[in-house]
């Protein structure tokens, strides 16, 4: 999917604060000093050859230092969205959205799913890039001990 925006009219970095999956919250200046994958998603609907290849992705780096992983979604129905993310075994820190809220345009994206990069300053480095392009670009900034 091609998302068209203004790239001049979109937020350079991004300050959400928004509970967990869990109930804690989470702000993802928190985060500043990591690379962090964000992605915008919608629950139940999401593609399954998706989501293996973020969940090999997240093996891959999940225990560098500089790497972080959060999924946004909007939640209509919180226990329906816990079982979800429990059957899909997604490990990754689930943020919440309000089902009206326009964080997910507000970012450059028509809708889910949609993934960004943000570099560890917090700016947005990338905005709907592809799975495979984005396994590409973490090999680059973030390589892994021979």
């Amino acid at each position: 999917m091609q998302t068209t925006y203004d790239e001049n009219a979109l937020p350079r970095s991004v300050t959400i604060e928004v509970n967990t999956l869990s109930g804690k919250p989470l702000r993802l200046s928190s985060l500043r000093g990591k690379y962090v994958v964000l992605e915008f998603w919608w629950g139940a609907g999401s593609n399954l050859t998706r989501i293996q290849f973020l969940k090999a992705l997240h093996r891959r780096f999940a225990k560098h230092p500089k790497f972080a992983f959060v999924g946004l979604s909007p939640v209509e129905d919180l226990d329906a969205q816990r079982q979800y993310v429990q059957k899909q075994e997604l490990p990754w820190t689930q943020g919440l959205l309000d089902p009206e809220s326009k964080v997910i345009s507000d970012y450059g994206s028509a809708g889910v799913p949609h993934l960004l990069l943000i570099g560890p300053d917090g700016t947005v480095l990338r905005r709907g890039i592809e799975p495979a392009e984005l396994a590409q670009e973490l090999e680059k900034l973030l390589p892994q001990p021979e």
